[in-house]
């Protein structure tokens, strides 16, 4: 290694040191993944932190297949090591070059249609949903298309984090370190009741607990341990619900699925930056302009307004029924003892449940006059 590779490490030691004053935990994470990649491809092609260093970086990235889009994160990310190093003094420039960064291209951003965006809300199991954790599962994609929520965020919610009187969430350390308050439509509220209702979530973890995780084998409740397993989740559950969609959809997709269906509804762009937690609104019109725009958002508006109205009130049903059904007295034990059960004999018992003679619900027609939002709650 040499004296220079050597500076470097320390450097960036003092850089990771100063991000955790301001950056989120996954962003000091990805800066570090990188910095510890750069580092790598130094000590082995036996190159010092300079331009030369940078230009076999990148040759490397391309001849392993990288993206560009991946290459351009890396190398953006390396760019601002040496930004901050050159103004605090540890080097004289920066050695990466802007020309070095390959530049974004704006390519056309295929969403579902508005039929496929409203069949993920709907209020049925997915064709190969597993019966203890669909309503788990749908919560968390409605969560992120009605909400705006991003992954890391979703992954710290606690049950005290809901304000079901004020319709409003409570995000502790989001993008950025900052916190915020978002929406909590009533849809949103309406699967989070059922699925705590349903006891897959242990009632007596308590409030401050992880909303979302799973019960492990010896029947302790768990949060995820990481962004991808919700990605998964989430996938999984589009392609049951939409087989015919081909596309890997990850928990971002939905983040645009819900900023679509505001920019439908004829949300400013104000309402629209504050819920996806934008700090520039200039970040907020590159989703616009990429998203689809459609003239005709009062007509697509009432037609969402109306299906969301009903899969709500489905969910309603559903969680005060099986509010009914809980005991009051259920533990940890029994509900690990329900996750073990034989899944033929429990989705058995649960089906006849549901088909205890519910009547059907009748949709009701709402008018889109621009005092509600898309998902029914008054604008202030």
């Amino acid at each position: 290694m040499t004296r220079e590779t050597q500076r470097f490490m320390e450097v960036s030691a003092l850089y990771l040191r100063d991000c955790r004053i301001t950056a989120s935990k996954t962003t000091i994470d990805n800066r570090s993944r990188t910095l510890s990649m750069f580092l790598k491809s130094l000590d082995e092609n036996g190159d010092d932190p300079d331009v030369l260093g940078v230009m076999n970086w990148k040759s490397g990235m391309a001849e392993r297949g990288l993206k560009k889009s991946s290459m351009r994160q890396y190398l953006s990310e390396l760019h601002e090591f040496f930004r901050w190093a050159v103004e605090h003094g540890f080097y004289e420039s920066n050695p990466v070059k802007r020309s070095d960064i390959p530049k974004s291209r704006q390519q056309p951003y295929h969403l579902m249609s508005e039929d496929q965006m409203l069949r993920l809300l709907e209020h049925r199991r997915p064709s190969h949903g597993v019966e203890k954790t669909w309503l788990r599962n749908r919560a968390i994609v409605v969560m992120f298309i009605t909400t705006s929520v991003r992954n890391s965020e979703l992954l710290d919610l606690v049950e005290s984090d809901l304000d079901w009187e004020n319709h409003q969430i409570y995000i502790r350390s989001g993008k950025g370190d900052k916190d915020r308050f978002v929406p909590f439509p009533k849809i949103a509220q309406a699967a989070i009741r059922e699925y705590l209702a349903a006891g897959y979530r242990p009632k007596e973890v308590g409030p401050d607990a992880a909303l979302f995780g799973y019960v492990d084998e010896s029947g302790r409740w768990k949060p995820f341990a990481s962004r991808i397993i919700v990605s998964k989740i989430v996938n999984s559950y589009v392609h049951g619900m939409i087989p015919e969609y081909e596309a890997n959809v990850r928990s971002h997709a939905l983040r645009h699925i819900g900023a679509s269906l505001l920019l439908t509804n004829g949300e400013s762009m104000e309402q629209i930056q504050q819920t996806l937690g934008h700090s520039d609104m200039r970040t907020t019109k590159i989703y616009a302009a990429r998203l689809r725009p459609d003239k005709t958002h009062v007509e697509t508006a009432n037609r969402i307004w109306e299906e969301i109205a009903y899969q709500t009130r489905l969910s309603e049903k559903e969680a005060e029924r099986l509010q009914e059904k809980m005991p009051q007295d259920a533990t940890v034990s029994g509900l690990s003892a329900l996750a073990g059960a034989d899944p033929e004999i429990q989705e058995g018992r649960e089906a006849a449940l549901r088909n205890q003679g519910q009547p059907p619900l009748e949709k009701v027609r709402h008018t889109f006059d621009g005092t509600r939002n898309l998902f029914g709650d008054t604008l202030m």
